[in-house]
């Protein structure tokens, strides 16, 4: 039996020391086989774009990129993890050839100049003699670990490495009253003059762009903000009736539905 899984990735994440090209630098652990890095040569000092020791330490060595596990069976409670690979690399190409129980798997990853492109293929092969079922216990039967590095270490880092990657949205209240007006300010790098709020353009200055906006019906209002570069943040605000018609609503509905109308009892009226 085998299986082929087959992942391609373009010139955005790129790659290190074992398989380097003008696009990728691709460093793979000579003991795991697990990728260590992908950063793009052009830089220095640059992001690596997987989870490893060096960036996330609490990160387990098996859950390094492209290592995984199977479902083999109860004899392995239904986890049989790969690791140790015999790794031969030749040309643009490395290949890890793991064995765990009956299951081979041969992951090759390469690089290629003509596309731009990072090739890995995983190929899973039974050697035993007996069939193996790798989707016995459904989506939990077969892993295979990418942790792209997607986190931020803390507060710090974030706004002094990340903050202008943000949209920042600031205003008065975030909790406003039926047809109360109110003004959203917007910064960061993403911002600009073709920014829109729920399809609406909003306006700006040297420094900020704003959106000048009007509350509607009680309850929960989403603003979506879109930018040029396609992506969207959501502002949420609260609307709330004003205090008169709450207080007058709220009268209204004891009166129809939370007095006690039996007659002749203590609670009468109440």
């Amino acid at each position: 039996m085998k299986a082929t899984l087959l992942l391609c990735l373009s010139v955005v994440v790129a790659a290190a020391i074992d398989l380097d090209s003008h696009d990728f630098r691709i460093s793979i652990n000579d003991k795991t086989g697990a990728i260590d890095k992908i950063t793009d040569p052009r830089f220095e000092n640059v992001m690596n774009w997987v989870s490893t020791g060096s960036n996330a330490p609490w990160l387990p060595t098996g859950s390094r990129w492209g290592l995984g596990y199977a479902d083999l069976g109860q004899y392995s409670l239904h986890r049989s993890f790969w690791n140790f690979p015999r790794i031969t690399k030749h040309d643009n190409t490395i290949d890890a050839v793991y064995n765990a129980g009956p299951m081979e798997l041969w992951v090759s990853r390469s690089i290629n100049h003509a596309n731009q492109s990072f090739t890995e293929s995983y190929t899973f092969t039974n050697k035993g003699a007996t069939p193996l079922k790798l989707d016995s216990r459904g989506t939990t039967s077969l892993a295979i670990y990418t942790p792209f590095n997607d986190h931020y270490t803390n507060t710090s880092d974030c706004s002094a490495v990340h903050s202008e990657q943000f949209v920042r949205i600031e205003t008065d209240n975030y909790t406003t009253i039926t047809k109360e007006t109110g003004s959203i300010s917007l910064t960061g790098a993403p911002v600009n003059a073709n920014t829109k709020i729920s399809g609406q353009a909003v306006q700006c200055d040297d420094d900020k762009c704003y959106y000048n906006f009007t509350a509607g019906r009680p309850g929960r209002t989403n603003l979506v903000v879109t930018t040029e570069n396609g992506y969207n943040s959501t502002i949420f605000l609260n609307v709330v009736p004003r205090y008169d018609d709450l207080i007058a609503s709220r009268t209204q509905f004891i009166i129809e539905n939370q007095q006690d109308l039996t007659p002749d009892t203590p609670a009468e009226g109440a």
